[in-house]
Formats: structure tokens, sequence, C-alpha cells
């Protein structure tokens, strides 16, 4: 597990198959379940299953019944750590760890979103 992944499912309270989706939507921009369920080998219910879970979370939007896209991943990964901070009845702060990693990680969404 990299860097990027650990932060995600430590300081956000992600799931490894939410880490997994959700940076592959990051790096690879809009899918179908159908793609998710190929390219990351799990069965359809598990992609829209975790899916739903990062909609659920504000990091995933659902374009149309079965076609999600990644937020932008600064904005996903703070509003994120913004909610987990309420979740765990923790004060917000900024945090440069959550800051970095979303830097990071626009490297990969602005290329696959030109």
């Amino acid at each position: 597990m990299n860097d990027e992944s650990r932060v995600l499912k430590t300081h956000l309270g992600l799931s490894e198959n939410e880490v997994a989706l959700f940076v592959y939507l990051i790096k690879n921009g809009r899918r179908s379940i159908d793609q998710i369920e190929t390219d990351l080998d799990c069965t359809s219910n598990e992609a829209a299953q975790t899916a739903r879970a990062l909609v659920d979370k504000g990091m995933v939007v659902q374009i149309s019944k079965l076609i999600y896209t990644p937020l932008h991943p600064k904005f996903a990964i703070v509003n994120r750590y913004r909610e987990k901070c309420r979740e765990d009845n923790i004060q917000f702060h900024k945090n440069a760890l959550i800051d970095s990693i979303g830097s990071r990680m626009e490297k990969y969404f602005e290329h696959t979103n030109v």
C-alpha cells in the first residue's frame, strides 16, 4: 500500500475497496460499473456498493444509474477529512498531510479530465 492509499484509509476512514475505487476513478476518470468490475476484478455488486459508499462520503458523483465520476481530489479529500473529524468529534483543522495527498492526486485527475 502506498502513502496515498494509507492516508486515505487511516485518516479518512475508507475501506480498502473504497480506496482502490477512488484512486482508480481519479486516475481513469468517469467509468461505468462494468468497467470498474472488469478493471478492479470485482463483482458488479461489489463495484456498485463501493461506488455508492463513496457517493455517500462525498468523494464521487453518480452521473447515471451505472456511471460514476470522482470529484476533484483536493475537494473530495479535504471534505471527507472534514466529515471524518465531525464523525469522530474532533475539531477540524488544516492538515498538511491531507492537503499534500490531494495535491499529489491532482496530477492524475487533471491528466484524465483534460
